[in-house]
């Protein structure tokens, strides 16, 4: 049987033209995700997003930014881990909420109000010797009709877009990193720091040197550069129906994920092999990735806060602490289970563990409109500190115990709109993350049954109207819960392998 790689986009999304024979059209796997929900041209989403929903996002955007502004959000780059060897491709977050465009390199134009001029979208332009290597893309007519956005040009055409773009504004929006990078640009520097040389080798260098050249952001200048990302962050902070139902989605997968992990534990088991098993499950469910590199800690490791090596052996009578979630449509799942690989508790353990979930729970019964992170924060300290004084912990200060904050903010990223300030209230559509934990030192003044004990309990927490939703409820949370569970383990042997077929 004869392959030969897709040429025409078109026939790619709709299937018109396509050659009935032996002739076998290989789409890659990043096409089948772009294009999965699309039956037509004239389809009305993308990834579950309404065509009229990224519409109304930049007008939103309009609305913020000064009425001759021009807004410049950079898609991202593909980044390398070797010559010519990629890591997969994944948008950048603003770029994908506004567009829903999937392609590397991407730049979108957004005027203000007084401009009156169509939002752009400049993409890369189709070419054979690429769609061998990387497969097709959409190019400007293409990623035109796919998005309904009011104008696209070619990568080609970058410089003089942006030139003819920013001539006459008032202000230039762009995001916080180009920003320094501009700046340095401005410099005249032979050389620039190596934290922004994967994104000088992007075609943002065409763009700062466009704006250098019309004086943008010099102390002469009458149109001052400022950020953009803290607009979009207003924007992304409040999610819509839509987005709920993605992030939803990300939960339920994360959370059956999770099951599988602890239905296969056991003595002795590698971190390695419950990441695979989380990550398994959470593909074959439909997610697209992991939402992050995953924390899969056994024993005294669980005090790591943000460890990831995940290749040891949890050891009989130990707990494992797993950090993880998948990500759906670009949105992400984020949840902590902390439990016994032989399925039991121990009296201490159970102790610690009834300790971190009586905060946990506190905490979520808090969240409702009105309430903030900073606030809810207080709340998991002054709580934790009751429970400190139970177990009968040296006195010390609460980080020593629980070094990190209560939560944070998720949607595209899984820390979400991280320009917000932690003291910014709770509103309905908000979707926060409650996970306090208790990583206990294995030091000579703690008692000895607890030395080494870590736990972290996590949530995520959807604000409502007139309160919260969780929306990691399904996952086991309570002792009996997980106990109840792991009587369900299943035995996993690695060189057996099955074809497994997933029905849709």
């Amino acid at each position: 049987m004869m392959s030969q790689p897709w040429r025409n986009v078109h026939k790619l999304i709709t299937g018109y033209g396509v050659q009935r024979s032996n002739m076998l059209y290989c789409a890659p796997k990043r096409w089948e995700l772009q294009c999965c929900a699309l039956s037509s041209c004239n389809a009305k989403e993308i990834e579950g997003i309404p065509l009229k929903e990224y519409a109304a996002r930049r007008k939103r955007l309009k609305d913020l930014m000064p009425e001759k502004g021009v807004a410049i959000q950079f898609g991202a780059p593909v980044k390398y881990m070797a010559p010519d060897v990629s890591y997969r491709f994944r948008q950048n977050s603003s770029l994908r909420y506004l567009t829903g465009f999937m392609e590397k390199d991407a730049v979108l134009l957004v005027f203000g109000k007084a401009m009156k001029e169509p939002d752009t979208l400049i993409v890369q332009t189709q070419d054979a010797h690429q769609d061998l290597w990387n497969g097709p893309c959409f190019g400007p007519d293409g990623a035109k009709e796919y998005t309904q956005i009011d104008h696209t040009s070619p990568l080609a055409e970058l410089e003089k877009v942006v030139l003819e773009a920013c001539m006459h504004a008032s202000h230039v929006l762009i995001d916080t990193a180009k920003v320094l990078l501009m700046q340095l640009f401005a410099m005249n520097l032979p050389f620039l720091p190596s934290c922004v040389q994967v994104e000088h080798r992007t075609n943002s260098e065409q763009v700062f040197k466009t704006l250098n050249t019309l004086g943008i952001g010099s102390d002469q200048s009458q149109a001052p550069l400022a950020p953009l990302k803290p607009l979009l962050d207003e924007l992304r902070l409040c999610k819509s129906s839509a987005e709920i139902k993605n992030i939803r989605k990300a939960c339920n997968i994360s959370g059956d994920a999770i099951q599988d992990a602890i239905k296969l534990s056991q003595a002795d088991i590698n971190e390695s092999l419950l990441e695979a098993n989380i990550e398994y499950g959470s593909r074959i469910r439909g997610a697209s990735r992991l939402a992050y590199p995953p924390v899969i800690a056994g024993g005294a490791r669980a005090g790591i806060i943000h460890y990831i090596e995940n290749n040891q052996c949890v050891q009989d009578g130990e707990l494992v602490l797993v950090d993880a979630g998948a990500e759906y449509n670009g949105y992400c799942g984020d949840i902590s289970r902390t439990w016994p690989v032989t399925g039991s508790f121990s009296e201490a353990q159970a102790q610690v563990y009834d300790a971190v979930l009586n905060v946990q729970l506190e905490c979520i019964n808090a969240c409702q409109p009105g309430m903030n992170l900073t606030s809810l924060h207080r709340i998991s300290v002054q709580a934790m500190e009751v429970q400190l004084r139970k177990l009968g912990l040296p006195p010390s200060p609460t980080r020593r115990y629980y070094p990190h904050s209560i939560g944070h903010h998720l949607g595209l990223d899984v820390h979400d709109v991280s320009t917000v300030s932690p003291l910014r209230s709770f509103e309905a559509g908000m979707v926060v993350t409650v996970e306090p934990g208790l990583y206990i030192p294995d030091a000579y003044d703690i008692p000895e049954k607890y030395r080494g004990i870590g736990v972290r309990i996590e949530d995520d927490i959807l604000i409502t109207e007139d309160g919260h939703e969780n929306l990691t409820k399904g996952c086991p949370k309570t002792r009996e819960e997980l106990e109840r569970v792991y009587c369900r383990r299943v035995s996993w042997d690695p060189l057996e392998t099955k074809r497994l077929t997933i029905t849709t």
